[in-house]
């Protein structure tokens, strides 16, 4: 992910990234990226501070949708583990093929009564060939490196790639719910990035699934 954001974006990543295996473990191996997190030095900053700063990322962010795909995948065509519509013990990978998901869902359902609706809601949220969007998928604060008060990286890419539109803007509902989320999403929101009726009815249609 960070390679192909190297080549064919301005975000700042991390580079020079090296991988490399053995029988028990993977390693990865990159250049350090300069300046704290936000979360680190949040606490220092004034709000005009994190304005500037939510800008910034927001302006990435939108340069990163432009890369679209009808498959949720990597950049690179891989696939990527969904820990949302299945159930957190078990690996599986997103899916737009509601019945490919069903099929692996159905024995953790608490509710199985719920099938119909749940089958329609899932198509509605992800809909078979997209378009889904480039997006980082976990822009917290922890994720936002600052030097001289301005975005010198984004890090932490692993939940990246293409997925939903409406995304990125429920997991910031979600889990951001701060001045960081809250200056994130009004830089967003100025540039035509806001929540669908998916982003904003998906955590009351899926809570508490399996």
């Amino acid at each position: 992910m960070t390679r192909f954001l190297e080549e064919n974006s301005t975000t700042p990543v991390a580079t020079n990234m090296k991988h490399w295996s053995d029988s028990t473990s993977n390693i990865f191996l990159m250049d350090r990226v300069p300046g704290e997190s936000l979360q680190k030095i949040g606490g220092k900053l004034v709000w005009e501070d994190v304005e500037v700063l939510a800008e910034e990322v927001a302006d990435y962010l939108v340069q990163l949708r432009k890369f679209t795909s009808d498959k949720l995948q990597a950049p690179d065509g891989s696939l990527m583990r969904d820990k949302h519509f299945s159930p957190e013990s078990t690996l599986n990978f997103w899916t737009s093929d509601v019945d490919e998901w069903w099929a692996r869902v159905e024995s953790s359902i608490r509710d199985k009564s719920r099938k119909n609706l749940l089958r329609e809601q899932y198509s509605l949220c992800i809909k078979p060939g997209g378009p889904f969007v480039l997006t980082n998928g976990d822009l917290n604060a922890q994720n936002i490196m600052v030097k001289e008060k301005h975005v010198s990286g984004i890090i932490d890419w692993e939940r990246g790639g293409y997925l939903p539109e409406w995304w990125e803007l429920y997991q910031l509902e979600e889990f951001e719910n701060g001045a960081w989320g809250r200056a994130l999403k009004r830089a967003l929101a100025k540039r035509n990035v806001v929540p669908s009726e998916a982003a904003k009815t998906f955590g009351d249609k899926f809570l508490q699934l399996f």
